[in-house]
This record gives structure tokens, sequence and C-alpha cells, in this order.
């Protein structure tokens, strides 16, 4: 892997980097602070381990952030200072990040998307991290495809049966295989499946290009029209035996 520094200018301690929250956990008193790649630009994008996606060679601008005992936190929507702990934070949100240490602006490189690590990023000492509000926006960005013929199709049904979204991840897997064409299918009532709901009120089902949104609604059956029209390909009907005897068995 190389990595490539692009600014050796230093500057002044105190000040801050703003970008998006990329990973991290309270547990760690690390998080990543994403600032901007060849890919998606300043946004986040959620790969779901598809990184054969990013170009080559794959550059980003990227720290990691220290958290301490003494290290605030606010939201830009008041002055409370809050710990850690008490903060939520999704990939994507905006956040503003004053460190301890002087700052130099580095850039990795890799030419190869498996090098892609943040082993070798910068740490940077928080002071104070003043964290963006994160909206439907952010959450829709975030899982917008970049590369045209590339779809995502994002479940937030808590009650979606999971055998048939299983049959929808190996279709679209086989579809891929023999197609120029990529579906993603992801199911959101695991893990922070609360707080995706705080964002996600009014919808169910959320369908996305390289165009941005192609379906957002409740109506599952609109969602698989849509589908059809936009990939060419219809979806497996729920209950359908057949579709399991093709996919898994044949």
């Amino acid at each position: 892997m190389s990595a490539l520094l692009l600014s050796c200018s230093q500057n002044q301690a105190d000040e801050s980097i703003n970008g998006r929250y990329l990973t991290g956990s309270e547990h760690t008193d690390m998080f990543l602070l994403f600032v901007s790649d060849n890919y998606s630009g300043t946004s986040v994008r959620e790969l779901s381990g598809h990184n054969d996606l990013l170009p080559t060679p794959y550059e980003r601008e990227a720290y990691r952030i220290a958290v301490t005992n003494e290290t605030t936190f606010s939201l830009v929507e008041n002055t409370e200072v809050l710990a850690y702990e008490d903060i939520s934070l999704f990939p994507n949100q905006p956040i503003q990040v004053t460190v301890m240490e002087d700052v130099e602006q580095f850039i990795s490189s890799v030419e190869n998307e498996g090098e892609v690590t943040e082993k070798l990023l910068p740490i940077y000492t928080a002071s104070h991290v003043k964290v963006g509000s994160y909206t439907e926006e952010h959450l829709i960005e975030t899982y917008t495809p970049v590369l045209e013929d590339h779809y995502v199709v994002q479940i937030f049904d808590g009650d979606f049966n999971l055998t048939y979204f299983s049959l929808l991840m190996e279709y679209f897997t086989q579809l891929e295989d023999r197609y120029d064409i990529r579906v993603i299918v992801e199911l959101r009532n695991g893990a922070g499946y609360g707080r995706f709901r705080e964002v996600t009120p009014e919808f169910d089902y959320l369908f996305l290009s390289n165009d941005g949104v192609e379906f957002k609604g409740d109506d599952y059956e609109e969602l698989q029209l849509v589908v059809e029209e936009e990939t060419g390909f219809a979806m497996p009907r729920e209950g359908d035996d057949a579709w399991y005897q093709l996919l898994f068995y044949d």
C-alpha cells in the first residue's frame, strides 16, 4: 500500500476539521472522520462490502480521531456539553472536530481496493466535537449509488420476512453474475433500527439509482413495479416456491 502526503504545511493547534462521521464506537475511544475521496466527493457512501466499486487508484482524505476524558461534544441545535456515550452518530453525519495537535492534510492512495485500511491514517486528539443534524437527506445520500446500472433497495420494515429477504439477496446476486447490473438489497431492522426510524417515519421501502430516489413509500407491490421498470427485471414474489427451487436447488 502506498500513502501520499499532499500537504506539508502545518496549522496551529486547536484547529477544526470539518467532515462526515464514518465509523467508530464509544467503546474504542476513537472514530473515523471522512473529509473527501475520488469516489463520492465529500459524502460518505455505504459500500456494503462492495469495495470493487472504488476507482483505481482510490484516494481519500480521512483521519482517526481519539476521544479522551477531556473531549466534549455538543449538538448544533444547542450548546449543552455532552459525553461521547450520550451522542448517537451515523455514517455521513456532519461533524466538526477541534483537535489539540497541529494538522497536516493527509490523502491516502491505494492501487488495490483490498488495500483500503484505516491503520495508517493520522491520529488527532479531539478537544471538542460539534455534531450536525442527521436527516433523511443524509441517510438517502449514504445509500445512493455513484455508478450507472447500480441500484440499492433499502428495507425499513421491521416485520419483513427474513426467508424471503434471503431469497431476494440470492436473486440479485445471480442477476449480477449473468447481466451487467447490480442491485444491492439491505434490511434495516437490526442494530440502530430505532434511529433509522427517527429519520424515516413515513416509508418502509427506499429504491435508489445513481440519479437519486426512484421510489420512497410503504407499498411493497408498488416498489416491485418500480424496480422492474428501472432495471428491466421483475422481483421474485414472496411465497412463490418456484423461485426457491430455481435459485437454491437448480
